[in-house]
């Protein structure tokens, strides 16, 4: 304890830092870099994107993640072409920087044009869904076509503009095959809410779907009054599974 004093009274007559002093500066330069780096990280943290609708890739830009463990660097399919994008990890984070970009394309038109691999039907069906959530709108593979090209500049066929409206059907509204196992429920709550409704479902030995008849009360009244004729009708329904529409009517007084 002695000796600690000596070296005390010594630091102070030659103005030393002492060893407190020394830890108490070392703690809070630590304290400074540890909340400047958790500011910096912050703000990246506010600029990640995470959107893969990205219409303006720049340099400097953070992405939230990439299937590629280290880097990520993307070219044009015209070898001759300039077009470059290089995005590296950001140290032990799952985060990816886009380092590199070049975004000129000098390709042919031939390329720019072409039918684009990598936009596939599952991507293409993820980014089109919202189209059809409404019953009343119809989007067909040439809207499709032209909402592609103008929107994002990626052209394709028209089998491939297809196969992605009905993979978006699919997500937008279900797959068909599943729609059939709704249909008790659904004749069900139209009894329920019409009573005198008349719903009749008919499955075969495997508990598939055979056919169905559908009356509602309100036409099976109107009928009383209508003349004595009945017409009946037939039309082919355009679905995977296929099957058969048929309807009755009649005519009431007033023709």
């Amino acid at each position: 304890m002695e000796y600690d004093d000596e070296i005390l009274e010594i630091s102070k007559v030659l103005a030393l830092p002492n060893i407190f002093q020394v830890a108490d500066s070392v703690a809070d330069c630590i304290i400074e870099k540890t909340q400047e780096h958790k500011r910096k990280r912050q703000e990246e943290e506010r600029d990640i994107i995470t959107d893969h609708k990205v219409f303006k890739i720049e340099k400097g830009q953070i992405y939230k993640d990439k299937s590629e463990p280290r880097e990520y660097v993307v070219t044009c399919v015209d070898e001759n072409c300039n077009w470059f994008l290089r995005a590296s990890k950001l140290k032990s984070t799952s985060t990816f920087k886009v380092r590199k970009y070049v975004q000129d394309h000098n390709c042919s038109l031939n390329i720019v044009m072409g039918d684009h691999k990598q936009a596939n039907c599952n991507m293409i069906a993820e980014m089109i869904k919202k189209k059809f959530m409404s019953i009343k709108r119809n989007h067909r593979p040439n809207d499709i076509m032209i909402d592609m090209i103008d929107d994002f500049g990626v052209s394709m066929s028209y089998q491939k503009a297809w196969r992605a409206r009905e993979k978006a059907l699919e997500l937008a509204k279900g797959r068909q095959d599943e729609s059939y196992q709704q249909l008790p429920k659904y004749l069900h709550m139209l009894k329920v809410v019409n009573p005198g409704t008349i719903a009749q479902l008919e499955t075969d030995k495997k508990d598939r779907f055979k056919y169905l008849y559908l009356a509602f009360e309100n036409s099976i009244e109107g009928w009383k009054h209508c003349r004595p004729v009945i017409v009946t009708n037939e039309i082919f329904l355009k679905t995977s599974f296929g099957g058969t529409l048929f309807t009755s009517s009649t005519m009431d007084g007033n023709f």
